[in-house]
């Protein structure tokens, strides 16, 4: 099983019918009344990652029992993912699922939120700037790790990512990650329509540019009066370093440069 925060098992039967936020809620509830049985379904996806604490992290009421291991040691951990959604609903509620689950995957121990970014479009239409999600997400949580998945690297302006992310890794003591896609949707490059050809080369020399500018150093640019100047960030990252993703799906090539340049992966089976 899972152990939770509290020390308590929490088999990992009881999320492999992709449950919804409220369905995860009343087994592990029934769980601790003792009252659980796990759902017959499929084997759940799992991602596995790196333990990683955060600057400030929360003590628990009750030492956490050591997590689940797979058979070649490493952790694994549960995290959640928002993609699909519509701006159908009233205004007040439209973020209301996404905090609430936030609030309880922070309190059940799960490792991250990961945040897309989508334009023009009703479906995933309420993430066009994941950092500005992120940052709504940062105050309500104390561990849960808070990832762009993903951020389309060649819409936007490597300085605006390192400064955006870097706030909320100001607001979140230390728990931004970033993954990085190229994108395939064309219509969302009215943004940028002059890289949508070269969109592979332009998000791996943005992910170089966003890493150096989170170390601090400087990019030099030309200013509004045709002067050249470097630039670095500000507010400074909490993290020395940040933590990268590059997003891969369909495109072997996406597998190994992301291989070769030691970046972790985003994936999805479609």
């Amino acid at each position: 099983g899972l152990a939770d925060p509290l020390g308590r098992e929490v088999p990992l039967e009881l999320f492999q019918d992709n449950p919804t936020v409220q369905q995860i809620i009343d087994r592990v509830a029934d769980l601790l009344d003792g009252r659980a049985s796990a759902p017959v379904a499929a084997p759940a996806i799992i991602e596995p990652a790196e333990p990683a604490e955060p600057a400030h992290p929360a003590e628990p009421a009750h030492p956490a029992e050591p997590a689940q291991r797979s058979a070649t040691g490493n952790r694994l951990d549960l995290s959640i993912m928002f993609f699909a959604s519509s701006d159908a609903d009233s205004p007040r509620h439209r973020y209301e699922l996404l905090q609430q689950a936030c609030r309880v995957a922070d309190e059940l121990g799960f490792r991250a939120v990961w945040l897309p970014e989508r334009h023009f479009h009703p479906f995933g239409g309420l993430f066009p700037n994941p950092a500005v999600v992120a940052a709504s997400v940062a105050p309500i949580t104390t561990r849960l790790r808070i990832r762009a998945g993903s951020v389309v690297a060649p819409l936007h302006d490597p300085l605006r990512i390192a400064e955006e992310w870097a706030v909320v890794d100001n607001l979140s003591s230390g728990r931004v990650d970033i993954s990085f896609a190229t994108g395939w949707d064309a219509d969302s490059f009215v943004l940028a329509p002059e890289r949508y050809a070269s969109r592979r080369d332009a998000t791996l020399e943005t992910m170089s540019a966003v890493r150096r500018l989170w170390r601090g150093e400087p990019v030099r640019r030309r200013n509004g009066l045709g002067e050249d100047r470097d630039v670095c960030i500000h507010p400074r990252p909490v993290q020395p370093e940040l933590p990268m993703w590059l997003t891969a799906t369909r495109s072997l090539d996406s597998f190994v440069v992301a291989g070769r340049a030691g970046h972790n992966v985003l994936t999805a089976l479609l």
